[in-house]
């Protein structure tokens, strides 16, 4: 191989090497998303109450002030670095600058993650190949950024992707969660029409038996109630319930 074939080599190897890392970040990034878009009921390989379910339905999941998902933001984000890497603006110096913002912004998250004390896998992955594909721009930047390093079209080009990925989100999201209402809806009038009929399935209602009872053992209409006697507000509702019970005889 001579000198002329080496650079080509290696910058292929950078570019496809970049490219796969952008994907997989894509890919992570998708899969948080995947539960408001309605492709998961939950996380892959994450139940409820688990570190991905309390880091992107936390306090932290949502972009703050705009109630917007942080892992819109990070599908959207990793699309417009996947279209601008392919499309072969790697040496824009203004590209390798939103590159840098975004190691930042990986850094931070892992600063979260540490600070609120869970661990989300999809997040990490996510961002541990943000920050190798930022090494891997820094390498092709400084094998050669002279070619046309202030050109900008990369700048203009990630932008565009980024609006029109976010709105195709946002779309996606508005119609997933209209019909999730409608579901809702129609559940619920079903559960009423249930409850009038009558129908119910009775056989859990011998969990709910004890001796702590007010009122007749009869009675047509029965509250159960699961309380903590040091909780103050627990305290409160059961003399509501009290007073309720000794002005009713049923």
């Amino acid at each position: 191989m001579n000198n002329t074939e080496q650079p080509t080599q290696t910058g292929k190897m950078f570019f496809y090497f970049g490219a796969l890392l952008v994907f997989v970040s894509l890919a992570a990034s998708f899969v948080l998303a995947g539960t408001k878009l309605g492709v998961f009921s939950t996380l892959p390989g994450c139940g409820v109450g688990s570190g991905c379910d309390a880091v992107t339905n936390g306090p932290w999941g949502i972009v703050p002030g705009v109630g917007w998902p942080v892992s819109f933001v990070g599908v959207a984000w990793f699309s417009s670095l996947f279209v601008v890497w392919t499309r072969g603006f790697s040496k824009d110096i203004l590209f390798l600058w939103i590159v840098r913002i975004g190691v930042f912004a990986s850094l931070g998250f892992f600063l979260v993650m540490l600070g609120v004390g869970h661990f989300c896998k999809w997040c990490a992955l996510a961002h541990v190949c943000n920050i190798l594909f930022w090494v891997v721009v820094e390498c092709v930047a400084r094998k050669g950024c002279d070619g046309n390093p202030n050109r900008g079209g990369g700048v203009v080009l990630f932008f565009v992707v980024f609006v029109l990925v976010s709105v195709g989100l946002g779309i996606t999201e508005f119609f997933v969660s209209s019909h999730q209402d409608k579901l809702d809806e129609v559940a619920g009038v079903k559960n009423v029409e249930d409850v009038i009929r009558g129908e119910q399935e009775g056989s859990t209602l011998k969990l709910l038996e004890a001796t702590h009872r007010i009122g007749p053992e009869d009675a047509p209409v029965k509250i159960v109630i699961f309380t903590d006697y040091q909780c103050p507000d627990c305290k409160n509702r059961e003399k509501e319930l009290a007073a309720v019970v000794s002005q009713r005889d049923d």
